[in-house]
């Protein structure tokens, strides 16, 4: 049908069997009573404020809609703050509260205001729904054709934050005229009319941006006529508190604070799957999002993807050779949906680009604020890449803000299904950091032995555990010692100054340094808080922190498909994706010898990820092999290791990112050349070696000696115009064969046979042809056509009647700071450490990746 379509059956079943060994095993198991974790808000906070707490409980259905209305006293001026979890009618409890304020007697003007234009029109549906007059309700979208009269006696409107604020987004300087003029025209009518205004914020997490020290002036054009703020979000965050303060300051400083516990609804439970990849980008080409994709469709469930970037959406969507792509146009026939904004929120086709249950929605611009009601259906959620992990706190895309997104993003789905999550490994954690002290000693261990399985990077940098009630310490913490005592000087000595043009400077307190950078700082600087998106998840997903989703499954090996004849090409985009960008393994090249590397690159190929190999010409399922199952693969591999580290030698092509050249052949006759380089470079400190090492040097000592020998036998031949050729018989003849000593032969080849490990395995031929057989002159003459094929470089001929090789020319020996070392231990620079790493994970016994 398509490329790699052969792999799918496979790959379905192995996963599946897969996760199906786990389900009685994954860590979530033992946390099932572990509280969840999540920003509380408490009196507190607001100090200075007149504020109240009080706890509400979820119904059994898991909803608060009932329970929020006996405590929105219509009558109290103050600020209402909501503090649910995701998932629990909300929406409804603002619809209820609507309609509370709509029937009153009292006068009251109500705004909804939203975070996304793409709400909007949802809560202008919603609250005809439940019974507010058409004639009542104003959609600020229908702005610019209106005219005053159309919307001063509207007693509802719905309309975005920004615009409420009069906040003109990044690229504008100011609103437009229109907007201006609404905002004046309804502050005046309220005045004139002494009515009552109501401000209620839903998801405030997604329009902190928006809360500028500038654009907070415009709240208090209705400080005259405001009444109540009723707010809402199931994940604040400190800079939300600074917003509430300043809410709460045109409320008479008045603060309720109605908050539930976080608990888990088991009828409303989906299926997590975490698949780890840690491709430094994940693309169209990315094999991870191909087969969950097709995972998907062969389960014959709906699917929605969501993405951390527009690019990923627009290529998998469009790209040329997405099969991906592919895969959802033949399911949805001109039912693929992009959903992505522009960079100009006002010039986003909002039509076109939102989410639409009918569709198969593939985009950016769902993170939150809609609801996934579809039945029988999966959502995948692509996390931002290994490649992406970076000081700039965009580079994470729609996942910039942290860890609030992705608890978001996660509860876009409310009907119970699959939400499959393809993301990097975490990094390691700190273990004693973890809130573990009540849960059992199994618990811990079973934590600590999946964690492990699934983290990745070096010991040294590891991650540690952070409280979210713990942010506004190490805010406090960050602000004192870069902005407090780092100015301090410099403010005392402004201070003191008198300043005749009387400018004036104010320093931003805490509470600006929050609203303005404070989720910034949180991920730019911790790990746990997203600036690795991974270990929060991670931790989550282990102890059960999502309210709507359960681990149900893993996959730590993300599938790689080599073709037999383009397994250059195959290498290359392994080595695009997995190596050029790997911290252990950069890390690594400089600090120990090549040979370690080189079974670290085989490690990181066999043992992180499912190698599935394809023969050429045939229709057969590709089949998983293991390392040492694939010889040309492994010789594969040494030549791109050679090729990675001399990229500038004379013996090698130029190679870079950009330009992965395919025709250099690692071939046995390099490989022999080059350990008989390293070998003539380390026989003058041997005993400084081991003695298996010992042993290999003076084998290949000794096959260089039998290469000169073989070339001191070369025949010239004078041809008619005195043309010279030089010739070597096609097998060993007596004259050459009395040169060659039976001991030292012997050492030789069994040096190589049983010591050199790459001769060992059989990625070169090399030992059958003289282990086979008993007979010393049949191993002379398979020994001696080695020769001729790996030192000299031939043409066959034809001299007085005989067939013999004409020497076109000896292959020289390379210097051997050129080439890979493969005769010394696979060591650190500094130590004796052997590590020959273990080619397999045993899938259900994940314990042994350590």
């Amino acid at each position: 049908m398509y490329g790699y379509i052969y792999s799918h059956t496979f790959l379905i079943i192995f996963l599946f069997l897969f996760f199906m060994a786990l389900l009685d095993t994954l860590p979530n198991r033992y946390f099932e009573d572990f509280p969840i974790e999540f920003k509380k808000l408490n009196p507190e906070d607001f100090t200075g404020f007149d504020c109240h707490k009080t706890e509400i409980d979820l119904d059994q259905n898991g909803y608060i809609a009932d329970a929020l209305s006996p405590h929105i006293d219509l009558d109290i001026k103050n600020t209402i703050v909501i503090n649910t979890q995701v998932g629990s009618g909300k929406s409804t409890g603002i619809i209820n509260a609507v309609k509370s304020f709509y029937d009153d007697d009292n006068n009251y003007m109500i705004f909804v205001a939203s975070p996304f234009k793409s709400l909007v029109n949802q809560y202008y549906d919603k609250l005809k729904d439940v019974g507010i007059d058409e004639e009542h309700l104003f959609n600020y979208e229908d702005l610019e054709e209106a005219q005053k009269e159309d919307y001063l006696d509207k007693k509802v409107h719905i309309i975005t934050v920004n615009t409420l604020l009069s906040n003109p987004g990044d690229y504008l300087l100011t609103n437009s005229g229109k907007k201006k003029e609404y905002i004046l025209n309804l502050v005046e009518f309220c005045e004139d009319n002494r009515i009552k205004v109501v401000f209620i914020y839903d998801e405030i997490h997604d329009a902190i941006h928006n809360f500028k020290e500038l654009y907070l002036f415009n709240l208090w054009r209705w400080k005259d006529v405001i009444h109540k703020n009723i707010v809402l979000s199931a994940t604040f965050n400190e800079a939300s508190k600074v917003v509430i303060k300043n809410f709460a300051t045109l409320t008479d400083n008045r603060i309720k604070i109605l908050e539930s516990e976080r608990k888990i609804i088991p009828d409303k439970i989906s299926n997590l799957f975490l698949f780890y990849d840690n491709a430094n980008q994940y693309t169209y080409k990315n094999e991870t999002v191909f087969e969950v994709v097709e995972r998907i469709i062969n389960d014959n469930k709906d699917i929605d993807i969501l993405c951390y970037s527009r690019k990923l959406a627009k290529d998998l969507v469009n790209g040329e050779n997405s099969k991906v792509g592919k895969l959802l146009k033949e399911k949805y026939p001109r039912k693929v949906k992009l959903c992505v904004s522009g960079l100009i929120e006002d010039e986003e086709d909002l039509d076109k680009n939102r989410y639409d249950e009918e569709y198969c929605n593939v985009g950016t611009n769902f993170k939150t604020g809609i609801s996934i009601e579809k039945e029988n259906h999966a959502f995948l959620i692509i996390m931002p890449p290994s490649g992406v992990l970076a000081t700039f706190a965009n580079n994470q895309g729609i996942f910039s803000n942290g860890i609030n997104s992705v608890i978001q993003a996660l509860a876009r789905k409310r009907k119970v299904g699959d939400i499959y999550v393809i993301l990097p490994y975490p990094k390691q954690l700190q273990f004693n950091t973890l809130p573990f002290r009540s849960v059992s000693n199994v618990a811990k261990d079973n934590f600590i032995k999946f964690y492990r399985a699934c983290a990745r990077g070096s010991n040294n940098q590891l991650s540690e555990y952070y409280n979210l009630n713990e942010q506004y310490g190490e805010l406090e913490k960050f602000y004192k010692e870069n902005y407090e005592d780092y100015y301090d000087k410099a403010k005392a000595k402004y201070n003191e100054s008198q300043n005749a043009l009387n400018l004036k400077l104010n320093f931003p307190d805490i509470d600006r340094f929050i609203l303005d950078s404070g989720e910034k700082c949180l991920v730019q600087y911790f790990e746990f808080f997203g600036k690795d998106l991974s270990t929060f998840i991670t931790y989550s997903a282990f102890t059960n922190q999502f309210v709507n989703c359960k681990l149900a499954g893993i996959n730590l090996r993300a599938p790689i498909i080599i073709e037999e004849n383009d397994i250059k090409n195959s290498l290359k985009e392994f080595v695009l994706n997995y190596i050029f960008k790997n911290e252990s393994l950069n890390y690594l090249i400089d600090k120990i010898n090549l040979k370690y590397y080189y079974h670290e690159f085989r490690h990181e190929l066999f043992n992180y990820h499912v190698v599935l190999y394809k023969e050429k010409e045939t229709d057969k399922l590709p089949k998983v092999i293991k390392a040492g199952d694939v010889a040309f693969i492994e010789r594969e591999i040494i030549g791109v290791i050679q090729r990675i580290r001399f990229k500038n030698e004379e013996y090698n092509r130029a190679y870079d990112e950009n330009n992965f050249q395919n025709e250099f052949v690692y071939t046995r006759g390099f490989y022999f050349r080059s350990c008989i380089s390293h070998a003539i470079q380390m026989k003058d400190n041997i005993g400084n070696y081991d003695e298996n090492t010992q042993r290999l040097i003076n084998s290949y000592i000794l096959l260089d000696k039998f290469r000169e020998l073989v070339i001191s036998t070369k025949e010239q031949i004078i041809l008619r115009g005195n043309r010279r050729l030089y010739v070597l018989p096609n097998n060993i003849n007596e004259k050459i064969t009395e040169l060659f000593n039976v001991d030292e032969f012997n050492v030789c080849i069994e040096g190589i046979v049983n010591f050199d490990f790459v001769i060992n395995n059989g990625f070169f031929p090399f030992k059958d042809g003289l282990e086979n057989t008993n007979s010393l002159e049949q191993r002379f003459n398979s020994f001696y056509k080695y020769i001729l094929q790996d030192f000299f470089e031939t043409i066959p001929r034809k001299v007085r009647g005989i067939n013999c090789k004409e020497i076109i020319s000896n292959l020289e020996i390379p210097v051997f700071s050129s080439v890979i070392n493969f005769l010394e231990r696979a060591d650190y620079n500094d130590g004796i450490l052997e590590k020959i790493s273990s080619t397999e994970i045993d899938i259900n016994s994940i314990e042994i990746i350590d």
